[in-house]
């Protein structure tokens, strides 16, 4: 007989790492590990993965296990800590053990001679502040770049992640006009004051040279990324600023900042899309950071069950990976044909992209009128237009995305591969069903029944699902 197992990462009174193991059925693995026969509600969890402004989506992930405790002898959990550590919730049957769910304990609940274990999925732990340093404020003018207590003491230091255009760097060093616009490494590859380019000098090799070593009146030099400029600025000063920026590689850079770990075998094809460039001043979380890179280039994330993030391209559903039927199928409902908010095919697509991070209205008079014009604007814009869509369909929805896209041909190929898919008919449903195959988000499921004119069978991408462990049902999110 199959039975549900649970395993709950916890720290014990004396703060020692310690695994808590409950089962609805008693069972001992093969590592003579024993699990509790505590577990009334294994799980009733919800995981759902960010798809963003295209497809209407949060990201989410809740839901909670339900013990036993009518003996008391969990009263002693009280003391334990499993806010933010892992839990997984995992089928043994015969032998074979598939892992269900990979989530976060939140905390218990004391809850008449139960305990409830609150659940969220992985990313709970990233919907904080992504980690920024902040300024010491420790200037002894005319040395130092990190400001004064009179100053940008406590300030963010800013990070650049890919290409950015425009920005504004922090004045680190008012004595020595020294500049920060990133504390990861990058490179200053042009300096402005009001718009006019200044001339770049040679590198600094290092932070004591650039303190000591002034460049030449007009000109700038830089050190990773800082940059000193040789005379007082006019106006407002920005800068354009270079590291790797390939979409895949910025996410994962991001990711990995905030210790997840990212599927290497998705980077190729997010980074086949293009450039990207966030420049991060502010407190931002980090999932909100994953998500605009992933929504950028009509991309979905989410966490798998080994607690790694899958970052996937959005696209029409390819082979079945298992097929639900009509003896299986509990309920089924279609909540949209379409991907707008109306339920409807989409008849536009607008990508905003090229970000300029400073836009500016004063610039000096040398400035080009090409240059003036694209300094006005925070953006530029791809589109896809399909007329039909709106003759058929006369109160269908365009889509805009606000991207981190630098290039504008990169973003008008997003604006086209997401045009196409989106603007046929394209089904968004809940399945519950009977629990018999392993499921993820990303795998594809055929849905055979006669409801819905599906007796011929659809295929549709599992972007989130509900499992009721007790019941052994799961309740699919399909779009396809």
């Amino acid at each position: 007989m199959s039975k549900w197992i649970m395993d709950i990462q916890a720290l014990d009174p004396e703060d020692n790492e310690v695994v808590l193991r409950f089962s609805d059925s008693a069972f001992i693995d093969d590592d003579d590990n024993y699990y509790d026969n505590r577990l009334e509600q294994a799980a009733l969890f919800t995981n759902q993965a960010f798809t963003g402004a295209v497809l209407q989506g949060s990201r989410s992930g809740f839901g909670e296990a339900v013990l036993i405790n009518t003996d008391g002898a969990l009263n002693e959990l009280v003391d334990y800590a499993v806010d933010g550590r892992g839990l997984s919730l995992s089928l043994e049957d015969d032998g074979t053990i598939t892992k269900y769910i990979q989530a976060t304990a939140l905390r218990l609940v004391d809850d008449n001679n139960k305990i409830r274990v609150i659940l969220r999925d992985p990313q709970a732990n990233i919907d904080e502040p992504h980690p920024l340093d902040v300024f010491a404020g420790t200037n002894v003018l005319p040395a130092g770049v990190e400001g004064t207590s009179d100053d940008i003491k406590g300030s963010k230091k800013p990070k650049v992640f890919g290409k950015v255009r425009s920005a504004s760097p922090l004045l680190v060093n008012t004595s020595k006009l020294i500049y920060q616009v990133s504390s990861l490494d990058a490179d200053v590859v042009a300096a402005y004051d009001r718009g006019a380019s200044l001339t770049r000098g040679a590198n600094y090799p290092d932070l004591a040279t650039m303190e000591s070593t002034a460049p030449d009146a007009g000109q700038y030099r830089t050190f990773q990324g800082y940059f000193r400029l040789g005379s007082s600025p006019v106006g407002t000063v920005t800068c354009d600023v270079d590291s790797s920026a390939n979409a895949g590689d910025v996410f994962k850079q991001i990711a990995i900042e905030a210790s997840i770990t990212v599927e290497a075998a998705d980077l190729a094809p997010a980074n086949a899309i293009g450039e990207v460039g966030i420049f991060l001043q502010d407190d931002t979380t980090t999932a909100a950071l994953l998500d605009l890179v992933a929504n950028s280039i009509g991309f979905y994330w989410y966490f798998n069950t080994n607690n790694v993030v899958r970052l996937l391209p959005l696209s029409a559903p390819a082979t079945e990976d298992f097929e639900v039927n009509a003896s299986q199928i509990v309920d089924i409902t279609r909540e949209s044909t379409g991907a707008g908010s109306n339920g409807l095919p989409l008849y536009q697509v607008r990508v905003l992209a090229d970000k300029i991070e400073t836009v500016q209205t004063d610039l000096a008079g040398s400035v080009s009128a090409t240059t003036v014009a694209r300094l006005s604007a925070e953006y530029r814009e791809a589109k896809f237009t399909n007329s039909t869509v709106k003759a058929r369909h006369k109160l269908s929805e365009e889509l805009v995305i606000t991207s981190c896209l630098r290039s504008l041909d990169d973003a008008q190929a997003v604006a086209e591969t997401l045009g196409a898919l989106l603007s046929v008919r394209r089904d968004k449903c809940a399945v519950t069903a009977r629990l018999d195959d392993q499921f993820d988000i990303g795998r594809v499921v055929r849905v055979v029944t006669p409801r819905l004119g599906y007796a011929e069978g659809r295929n549709m991408i599992i972007l989130g699902h509900t499992l009721d462990a007790k019941r052994r049902r799961v309740t699919f999110n399909l779009w396809g």
